[in-house]
């Protein structure tokens, strides 16, 4: 029944794109915790429909003065909530308005000086090493088409997931970890084993249940 209600919510994300689409083709502004936040039309909005980045962002583990790659920013929320502890993040796209988005939303906030912005699929624009990294991936294992889409879709079999846990060993500094969101939308057991194929022990930190969801966020400790 569980993997029937997985498939629902799967492809109907799709409608869901469609629907924002002709529901906000406009810009917002909105305030969180005192930082001002702006999105454009092209760029999911964290407040009102990726609710996984506000509880992501409620929940993060900056080491003060440390080094930070936000992975998929998006608007930028939490690069730049990151930013209030860390020396130095490094955010990242592939969707060039999100790269607009989160270096319009940095100078807002007055953190242009500690926030760098890069366009680029994973991990292909890093050179540096980390201290931590920040990752709120795709939930649903589909082909994402366009921009939007791949926002919400991660290839098939998590193909985007597997690839970071993959690669992302050789950015961390010694001593570094991973934070990591997942839905109960996603297919968790399989990405445990993810976890234990890539050599990382997943720690849960957070949880939040929603109506029809259940958030999770967990620091990944290489092993």
């Amino acid at each position: 029944m569980r993997e029937i209600l997985r498939k629902i919510l799967m492809f109907g994300a799709i409608n869901t794109i469609e629907i924002l689409d002709l529901a906000f083709p406009f810009s917002l502004f909105y305030k969180k915790d005192e930082k001002i936040f702006y999105t454009s039309p092209e760029v999911f909005n964290p407040y009102f429909f990726v609710f996984s980045s506000i509880f992501f962002a409620k929940h993060l583990v900056v080491p003060q003065n440390s080094m930070v790659l936000d992975l998929g920013t998006g608007s930028g929320i939490l690069a730049i909530f990151a930013a209030d502890r860390a020396r130095k993040v490094i955010a990242t796209d592939i969707n060039p308005y999100a790269i607009r988005n989160a270096r319009i939303n940095s100078k807002l906030n007055k953190l242009s000086d500690k926030i760098i912005v890069r366009k680029g699929s994973l991990f292909r624009p890093i050179k540096e090493k980390f201290d931590t990294i920040l990752f709120n991936p795709p939930y649903f294992p589909l082909k994402p088409k366009t921009y939007k889409e791949a926002a919400l879709f991660c290839g098939p079999n998590y193909l985007l997931l597997r690839k970071f846990l993959a690669n992302s060993k050789k950015y961390l500094n010694p001593h570094g970890f991973i934070q990591l969101s997942l839905s109960s939308y996603m297919n968790l057991k399989l990405i445990q084993k993810f976890f234990k194929k890539y050599g990382f022990r997943p720690i849960m930190i957070a949880r939040k249940f929603l109506f029809f969801e259940i958030l999770y966020l967990y620091l990944l400790i290489p092993s």
